[in-house]
């Protein structure tokens, strides 16, 4: 199958990113939730280690997407009622929005930490932020608390995919389930 869209489903590319994303915001929300309380004095590694390399890696993975999704627009369907498209742009859009931004704000709350983000252990990134940087602090309380929201859009995004499937009967979500 090539990497294009049709009406009919997703290409095997955007159904690719888009199913890798889950994967890594899954591991990241487990990994997050495991890993210790970060403070200056906890050291970068073990699962802080991990945390911030899933966030990069993420972070790349997101703007692969966001890139092919503009190089290839979104499938319109033509059934969908206009409030029903503009909930689902609305989701998109916050889901898109939050998923770079988390990451950036864990970056930079990860200089203000004194840590090296790495790309599990291969590609040093560059600091955003010093250990003076106040907003860089803050920035990790923000991280933290999007999270939150972004975890709501998800299931926002869920509750949406199903709602096509269970009630309206439409083949919305099978657009985007591999093999289908």
């Amino acid at each position: 199958m090539n990497g294009s869209s049709s009406e009919r489903t997703y290409g095997a590319v955007a159904r690719t990113l888009h199913w890798l994303v889950v994967v890594l915001l899954a591991a990241q929300f487990y990994v997050g939730w495991t890993m210790p309380h970060i403070r200056k004095t906890t050291p970068q590694e073990g699962l802080v280690e991990v945390h911030m390399s899933l966030g990069a890696l993420l972070l790349f993975v997101v703007v692969a997407r966001l890139v092919w999704r503009i190089m290839r627009p979104t499938p319109l369907i033509t059934t969908m009622k206009p409030w029903e498209r503009m909930v689902a742009r609305g989701t998109h859009d916050l889901l898109y929005l939050l998923l770079l931004l988390i990451p950036f704000l864990g970056w930079a709350a990860a200089g203000y930490f004194g840590y090296s983000p790495h790309l599990f252990g291969m590609t040093v990134l560059p600091a955003i932020a010093n250990g003076d940087a106040e907003w860089a602090h803050t920035s990790g309380d923000v991280h933290g608390f999007l999270t939150w929201v972004l975890l709501g859009a998800a299931g926002l995004h869920v509750a949406g995919a199903l709602y096509h499937y269970f009630i309206l009967h439409d083949r919305i979500m099978q657009r985007m389930l591999p093999g289908v």
